[in-house]
């Protein structure tokens, strides 16, 4: 206990002896739990909670400070978020992800997938009718994709996991 005292301390970079106290942020999607309900933080203490209810539609992003911590902080394989020592305020964001899909067609060419937003991680399908003779590119998160996803036989269009905005460009 006196080595803990120390340490809290030599960590405080206030020269009253005090601690930092920091704020701690939740703004969870509709049906996400965090296992840690406290909100505030002492500085250099560690944080750690478990989310519940992430499913892959899911964006998760852990500040602190002015700093994205998410690569460190969040485990995407346990859903723990895990600070090995507190130097601001946290804030941990749960939030729906959308994508959105553009259809920039050629004159009688029709997608028989009308929607305009899809769900990050959801698979994606259409069929494209009217194409003659026309090139036809898939990019998703502005990288081409075609070769992966379009299937020019069948004129069908198949993303099993989208990760990014969709555009489907015939000319």
């Amino acid at each position: 206990l006196v080595n803990a005292v120390c340490f809290r301390v030599a960590a405080d970079s206030d020269s009253d002896g005090s601690l930092e106290s920091y704020t701690v942020t939740r703004t969870l999607a509709s049906g996400v739990k965090s296992s840690n309900r406290r909100n505030s933080t002492e500085e250099g203490s560690p944080y750690s909670t478990k989310l519940t209810g992430i499913e892959p539609k899911h964006t998760v992003t852990v500040t602190m400070g002015a700093n994205n911590v998410t690569s460190t902080a969040y485990d995407e394989d346990t859903n723990e978020i895990k600070i090995s020592s507190v130097t601001g305020n946290i804030t941990i964001t749960v939030a729906v992800t959308e994508y959105t899909v553009t259809n920039t067609l050629a004159s009688g060419v029709t997608n028989s997938n009308t929607a305009t937003k899809v769900l990050k991680n959801a698979s994606y399908s259409g069929t494209l009718s009217g194409i003659t003779t026309e090139t036809v590119a898939v990019t998703m998160g502005g990288e081409t994709v075609t070769s992966e996803v379009y299937d020019s036989s069948t004129k069908k269009i198949e993303i099993d996991a989208v990760t990014g905005n969709i555009v489907i460009t015939v000319s």
